[in-house]
């Protein structure tokens, strides 16, 4: 119990109170045992012969601890517990109640807990909610996990939220700011890590958010959302070995299908931009049969056998694309290239004006 609710909370809980509820049960605290045993003891004293020679002993005894229990009694309502810190050859008129105190801490713990969670449940109504009150719930959010950080000053929590709340709502300067305080009070979590470095990627700043996602990833080397993030750092600093590497890496580590044929097609992209078709076509022939209906990764097929001038299979992807969205212009575009490296002007062109017509 102690471990749970402190030292103070269970002293007053078993040792201070009449009773300890047990659910509906109650059972005897420590203040109505020391009474029965007072009483208990008492009963001695009204036995005859109690002072002579032969119950001399037991009659101190009884006496003694009786004594004890009186004592006990008077300093558990009269006393204050603390201390006082003298340093040698000077004097203090501060006296420390370590019960309040850690009573307070206990106290403000918990208030804190009560108004984090308050802002978390503003965040999700704004994530939620419609789009007439969207605002006002994102700025109550605000207000709420400044109050929490206000509350308790190092918890790194309130930092993190704040700083999320403040992204969204387009001030960068003070979600930066929180951020880097969060991550200065909790510089091993690798949440907290992971979104400072998010945060830098949505302004474009990379090089700054390197050192994070970095840290994220070895924290917690499982977290594939880390690494898809790492991976695309690389891939956006130009950097395509290291970033081939990283999504294999996630890959190799993802259970979730769709997430994997997201993988797939990001490492299918990054393959077609370095010419490698052969290790292209075989990422989105993955993606595809990861998640049959990604179109995105269709696309990729159709893209890729174009740009390796393999024209019957490109022709293959975007006639199932024009069969998917078939008032996509870029699909029928993309049929016109073909048909007229296949030596088909007129059916070029056929395609071409369908492009057009669709506003392409």
């Amino acid at each position: 119990a102690q471990r749970d609710q402190g030292l103070y909370l269970v002293q007053l809980d078993y040792f201070s109170s009449w009773f300890k509820w047990f659910g509906p049960i109650p059972t005897p605290s420590a203040k109505l045992t020391m009474l029965v045993m007072f009483i208990n003891l008492s009963g001695f004293f009204f036995r005859p012969n109690i002072l002579k020679l032969q119950k001399i002993g037991i009659t101190i005894t009884h006496a003694g601890i009786m004594l004890m229990l009186v004592g006990s009694g008077l300093t558990s309502l009269f006393s204050i517990e603390g201390s006082m810190i003298i340093d040698e050859g000077k004097k203090s008129n501060f006296f420390d109640n370590y019960y309040v105190k850690e009573f307070v801490i206990m106290a403000r713990a918990q208030f804190w807990a009560e108004v984090y969670n308050k802002g978390v449940a503003q965040f999700n109504n704004y994530r939620n909610g419609n789009t007439d009150n969207k605002d006002a719930e994102l700025q109550k959010s605000i207000n709420t996990f400044i109050t929490s950080s206000e509350i308790k000053p190092d918890e790194a929590q309130s930092y993190l939220m704040l700083s999320t709340c403040l992204f969204i709502a387009g001030d960068q300067v003070e979600s930066e700011k929180y951020i880097i305080k969060a991550v200065e009070l909790s510089p091993d979590d690798a949440n907290i890590n992971l979104t400072a470095g998010q945060i830098f990627m949505q302004k474009q700043e990379f090089e700054e958010a390197l050192p994070y996602i970095k840290k994220a990833v070895d924290l917690d080397p499982s977290n594939t959302k880390s690494i898809r993030n790492l991976a695309q750092i690389y891939y956006d600093t130009g950097n395509m070995e290291k970033s081939i590497e990283t999504y294999e890496d996630a890959i190799n580590k993802e259970t979730d299908r769709k997430i994997k044929a997201d993988l797939y097609f990001n490492l299918g992209i990054l393959y077609n931009r370095v010419d490698n078709f052969e290790e292209a076509e075989f990422n989105f022939m993955n993606a595809l049969d990861e998640n049959p209906d990604d179109v995105e990764a269709i696309m990729g097929m159709a893209q890729v056998f174009e740009n390796a001038e393999r024209w019957r299979k490109a022709e293959k992807f975007y006639r199932e694309l024009i069969a998917i969205d078939p008032d996509n212009p870029e699909h029928y575009r993309g049929m016109s290239r073909v048909k007229l490296q296949q030596g088909e002007p007129d059916q070029s062109k056929r395609f071409l004006d369908k492009a057009k017509a669709l506003g392409g």
